[in-house]
């Protein structure tokens, strides 16, 4: 008789096994009670000859030839499946290699729950997942040291990829207690590792480690079968486990029971979804938080050509949480507001403009004259536009969008400025200029953007055209943080599709940012740059002149590169941005207003 039980037998104490094999049960069994609860001599762990472990209606089958420490290890994994593992997965429309990250994430996600009551877990399961080799890039050792890093805050990967997964985890622990994580940051992981070219064997079951079952458990289709002995059970009779709302505007977790006419009229809906959905709460007062969601292309200056639908942008307008912000700002820069309001007026005095660079007119620019020699000497071009005319002013003649960079970089602390950042003199400048543009009946508008990868470009508008400057747009202003990259291209076209939308004559697309493109999922330095000098003709292209103030000192050779020579300014002291800010948008109002 063979000393391991086979899959068709019936699993029990009195299948025989070695000695040795014997004794490790007996310890797995008694560790999982001490862990977990139960009678000590129940049969929740039997043996059987398979290459991973196995959780079903559960029971853990483990093969007798494990150590005593991987059988320990993997009977406190197997309970923690069984304690926060409420919402088993579908696998319709999923490739191996997503289902295999979603493995990884929901395995950290219940270990790293069931470590906060028993801390000393993490050792044991460290030791399990064994030693990591840093200098193989395939996708089994990728896989590994993910499953390290999301095991260990403190492990630091060099990996792009790796560091990625293990920030994202490890960002936001309250949504550990939710089931849908694994399968939201699985499928991100999957995504950018799709985009890395990294081959799978997709033939090949992946297991990090022994202790870890083989996830039979997880998956709503192999439970129906496992259950059915035969096809998966109809998607009618699969029940729902658990729902959710979630409330858009701040991401709060709501449980909810049933539905009756106070729920119905308050906004909350209740649907019958496949078991790994989740329900939306959308109050209607609060519709525009939820986030809008188009795709732009990406240029890639190795086979020059667009790759379309490359970025997902995602178009919210932010909550407002910082109001007293705002007044402290307005009373430190009063008198900037106050001249920048004398300087834009008299443009417009008497309802006239003064438009210059034309190629026929009342007078000669004498401006423009000087700057057609001046291309004439050096090699250029001739540029006739010689000549200024005067005309009536309209209040639609010039459009502005302010872009900002909010991403992770504008939190560095400013030299010489104690607890004072890059993001915190954008903040202020943007709200000096927006005061200022609202008093003179301004058609302009202050939107910001940060990216995490090039599935998640965050688009944020702070202050849209179509609304009037007030307290709350205010507040936005001051809310606004810094976090995750600079994706620029996508940022560019999204914000110049926006401002190609207004009833103009001129369209100005000012970017404020503190350094160069990119993000985590890009590591050719020249990628972004060149896409967002792609983006820059596109925008130029439909009538958007695009215009950069860098806060980056070093930034003057790519800045030109990306906005042309002509179409952008460094500060020397990123700390006079409020105070310049206002000039940089006078110089440019003059081009086109007179």
């Amino acid at each position: 008789m063979s000393a391991v039980m086979k899959p068709d037998q019936s699993a029990g104490d009195d299948v025989p096994v070695p000695g040795a094999a014997v004794d490790t049960l007996r310890r797995a069994r008694l560790f999982l009670t001490a862990l977990w609860g139960g009678a000590p001599g129940d049969d929740r762990v039997l043996p059987m000859d398979l290459p991973a472990p196995r959780l079903t209606e559960g029971r853990l089958y483990l093969s007798p030839a494990v150590s005593v420490n991987t059988a320990r290890a993997a009977v406190a994994h197997a309970g923690a499946h069984l304690a926060h593992s409420t919402l088993p997965f579908d696998t319709a429309d999923l490739k191996a290699r997503q289902r295999v990250l979603i493995e990884t994430v929901e395995d950290a996600r219940i270990e790293a729950l069931v470590i906060r009551g028993f801390p000393g877990l993490r050792g044991l399961w460290r030791e399990q997942l064994g030693e990591v080799a840093l200098d193989v890039q395939d996708f089994p050792h990728l896989l590994h040291r993910l499953a390290v890093a999301l095991l260990m805050p403190d492990w630091r990967d060099p990996n792009a990829w790796v560091a990625r997964g293990q920030r994202l985890f490890f960002a936001e622990p309250v949504r550990w207690a939710d089931p849908g994580f694994a399968r939201e940051l699985g499928l991100l992981l999957a995504s950018d590792l799709g985009q890395m070219r990294i081959a799978m064997n997709e033939g090949r079951c992946f297991s990090v480690t022994a202790y870890r079952d083989d996830n039979t458990y997880l998956w709503l289709r192999e439970q129906a079968l496992a259950q059915d002995g035969g096809s998966p059970q109809a998607e009618e009779s699969v029940g729902v486990r658990s729902a959710r709302l979630r409330e858009q505007d701040a991401g709060i977790g709501l449980s909810v029971v049933g539905e009756d006419a106070s729920t119905r009229e308050s906004g909350y809906a209740i649907q019958t979804v496949a078991a790994n959905a989740a329900l939306e709460y959308r109050d209607g007062t609060q519709a525009s938080l939820a986030p809008s969601v188009c795709a732009y292309p990406e240029w890639d200056y190795r086979i020059e050509r667009l790759k379309q639908d490359w970025v997902q942008i995602l178009d919210r307008r932010p909550a407002a949480m910082a109001p007293a912000v705002t007044d402290e700002v307005l009373w430190r820069y009063r008198s900037v507001i106050e001249q920048l309001h004398r300087q834009i007026a008299a443009v417009h005095h008497q309802g006239r403009s003064r438009l210059r660079r034309q190629l026929e007119g009342d007078e000669l620019d004498l401006d423009g004259l000087i700057e057609n020699r001046i291309a004439i000497q050096g090699g250029g071009a001739p540029d006739y536009r010689v000549y200024a005319r005067h005309h009536l002013h309209s209040e639609r003649e010039l459009a502005l969008l302010v872009l900002l960079d909010l991403s992770e970089s504008t939190n560095d602390a400013l030299p010489g400025e104690p607890g004072r950042s890059v993001l915190d003199v954008t903040r202020e400048a943007a709200i000096v200029l927006a005061d200022a543009l609202s008093r003179l009946g301004h058609r302009f508008a202050i939107h910001g953007f940060n990216s995490d990868g090039r599935h998640a470009l965050h688009y944020q508008r702070l202050l849209d055209f179509e609304e009037r400057y007030g307290a709350e747009q205010g507040a936005r202003l001051g809310a606004m943080r810094g976090e995750y990259s600079t994706r620029m291209g996508a940022a560019i076209r999204h914000a110049s599709r926006c401002l190609a939308a207004q009833p103009a004559e001129h369209r100005l697309l000012l970017v404020i940012t503190d350094g160069a493109p990119s993000d985590i999922d890009v590591h050719d330095p020249r990628l972004l740059p060149e896409d967002a000098r792609h983006a820059v003709f596109d925008a130029v292209g439909h009538g958007v002149v695009p215009y950069c103030l860098s806060l980056d000192t070093g930034s003057g050779a790519y800045v030109a590169h990306i906005f042309g020579s002509h179409r952008y300014a460094v500060m020397q002291r990123v700390t006079d941005l409020p105070r310049h800010l206002p000039e940089v948008y006078f110089r440019l109002a003059r081009r086109y207003l007179g």
